[in-house]
């Protein structure tokens, strides 16, 4: 674009330039015609002249104006694509904040449920201990039970033996106490 500003304003004045020596001369030609009226031919020949220069003129003058026009074009597309990138510029930058707000979102959510984890992890690893103590625990009141189940079984077995034994002995007592009061009687009989 600048290059253009300066190729236009080369243009510009190099134009320009070339018209006021066009003027000059025409001038200086007007003035040589002037003094030479005598002449016909020669001011035939200035005439000609003078139209070739003007029509020069006028077709540097119409260069100009294309050239003109071409520049206010370019300057009107390039004025629409800065503001197309400017445009493009603040959506990109918006987006990119949306983008850093949700990753420091997600990095939140992640540590919170990282937390969550460390606190299950925790809480498991308590109650996996608690756990295996009350297995132990369990265990022991199974072991318990298996001796005092034995303890109880012994002493029925001894208790029936000695039920035994005084059923034997109450009989066995009983039959001497008839065998002694028999005897008694016949010692009083006697």
């Amino acid at each position: 674009m600048i290059s253009l500003n300066a190729t236009y304003d080369e243009f510009k004045m190099s134009t320009e330039s070339q018209i006021a020596t066009y003027e000059v001369r025409a001038k200086q030609l007007t003035t040589s015609t002037v003094s030479h009226i005598h002449v016909q031919s020669d001011r035939t020949s200035l005439r000609e002249r003078l139209e070739a220069l003007q029509t020069e003129m006028r077709n540097s003058s119409e260069a100009f104006t294309t050239v003109q026009k071409n520049l206010e074009n370019e300057r009107k597309a390039w004025t629409e694509d800065k503001k197309l990138l400017e445009d493009t510029i603040a959506d990109m930058s918006s987006a990119e904040r949306s983008i850093e707000n949700a990753q420091a979102s997600r990095l939140g959510e992640l540590q919170q449920l990282e937390e969550r984890a460390k606190s299950a992890e925790e809480k498991y690893g308590r109650e996996v201990v608690s756990h295996a103590e009350s297995i132990k625990a369990v265990e022991e009141l199974r072991q318990q039970l298996a001796e005092t189940r034995l303890t109880v079984r012994n002493a029925t077995t001894a208790a029936e033996t000695a039920q035994v034994k005084l059923s034997t002995s109450e009989i066995s007592w009983s039959q001497q106490k008839v065998a002694l009061e028999r005897e008694v009687s016949e010692l009083n009989v006697r």
